[in-house]
């Protein structure tokens, strides 16, 4: 297979053959973008078929023989300078292969072999963005860039510069930008990332749950699986994009048909959620524990919320309690409301109904009736599926 070259006639691609033999122990480089004057002209990939800016071109990295990335200039009218500014791009098609891997994306201008100044966050500026692929979870390394400029999306990731707290913006016109790169390397050349008990998990939500063992868990439709270490609950903080708030909801839009298909066990509520979703004759209505949970996306935009099964929830009823974890399968037995390490938000009282402290779990418990918990004693019973009870997302990573 030939090189991609990145550079113009008569020029070494990027500046030595000592680099490129870097570049080329570590990965496999994209490819680059040519453009033409003006945002309005077709850019190609090396010598292919001209694309229009801000249409996705397949690349390759030694992770993935073909990825997608899209850039994107938004217009920006300002009274000093008006242009197309490079501030937003999405890398797609990733696959499994990637997990693990970081991402090292660079902009570089025709004729020049540095890459363009990228971005700068307050006074520093930044010349690559670099992201690390956990198991599907995308988050960045380094740089000056913060979680809410991130999105994870279908099969990748939407990077938009300024979109978090702190104060970034691009430096890149789109007219300069000539090609972009994109390499793989592995994630162990940047220190491990680990987290405990209270801490903020990737979707922006609190971990409750931590797997000790040196495996990790399985849970079905997490892109993590078969290795997930920790699962995080909504967070209900108001300072927060997309806080959760503990509503309280009917089990499913159909309460009289079994699923048949939900199971108790830790590692199932993205099953369960999802299954009973998909269940004919209202499964899928809006307003009920399944399909809110489902549809939610936290502060950073996940969709692989759901609701929690049985044994799960009973893992958030210890956390909350400020209960000491023995095994997954000793049971919650209240603790104090709110106590655990993080914990905030959750209701209780002394039985269900109009003074509620249920929240209901995905694991069915017949054809009219479903499982719950009682945060403030532990107990867990069944309620009719038409009953209101609260509901608390959780995400797998």
């Amino acid at each position: 297979m030939s090189l991609l070259d990145f550079g113009q006639q008569g020029g070494s691609p990027l500046g030595s053959k000592k680099s490129l033999k870097l570049i080329l122990g570590i990965a496999a480089l994209a490819g680059a973008i040519a453009l033409g004057s003006t945002l309005a002209a077709n850019i190609s990939l090396n010598s292919g078929s001209p694309v229009e800016f801000g249409q996705g071109v397949a690349q390759a990295t030694a992770c993935d023989d073909r990825i997608v990335v899209t850039p994107q200039a938004p217009f920006i009218n300002d009274a000093e300078e008006s242009t197309f500014l490079f501030n937003q791009f999405s890398v797609t098609d990733i696959s499994d292969t990637c997990f693990g891997k970081t991402f090292t994306i660079k902009v570089y201008k025709n004729g020049q072999n540095s890459p363009l100044d990228f971005y700068n966050t307050n006074g520093t500026i930044y010349t690559e963005i670099r992201v690390r692929d956990d198991s599907g979870s995308f988050s960045f390394v380094g740089g000056g860039l913060t979680s809410d400029d991130i999105q994870n999306i279908t099969g990748g990731f939407h990077v938009t510069i300024g979109a978090g707290t702190l104060p970034s913006f691009s430096l890149i016109s789109g007219p300069n930008v000539d090609r972009i790169t994109i390499e793989s390397a592995e994630l162990a050349e940047s220190a491990p990332v680990s987290y405990e008990v209270g801490d903020t998990g990737p979707g922006g939500g609190t971990v409750f749950y931590v797997d000790i063992s040196s495996q990790g868990f399985s849970e079905t439709g997490a892109a993590c699986s078969p290795s997930c270490r920790y699962l995080e609950a909504a967070p209900t903080n108001p300072a927060l994009l997309n806080y959760w708030t503990d509503e309280e909801y009917p089990w499913s839009g159909n309460t009289s048909e079994s699923v048949g298909t939900t199971d108790e066990s830790f590692g199932t509520g993205g099953m369960n959620t999802s299954q009973s979703i998909n269940q004919p004759n209202g499964g899928d209505a809006a307003g009920n524990a399944v399909t809110v949970a489902h549809a939610y996306r936290g502060p950073h935009g996940m969709a692989d919320w759901f609701l929690p099964s049985k044994v799960e929830l009973t893992q958030m009823c210890k956390w909350q309690g400020g209960e000491d974890w023995v095994s997954n399968e000793t049971p919650c037995t209240g603790g104090t409301l709110n106590s655990g390490i993080g914990a905030t938000g959750f209701m209780g009282h002394s039985s269900c109904g109009y003074f509620s402290s249920c929240y209901w779990s995905s694991s069915e418990a017949g054809s009219d009736a479903a499982w719950f918990q009682l945060f403030n004693s532990g107990d867990q019973a069944v309620d009719y599926k038409t009953y209101l009870n609260h509901v608390r997302p959780i995400r797998a990573f």
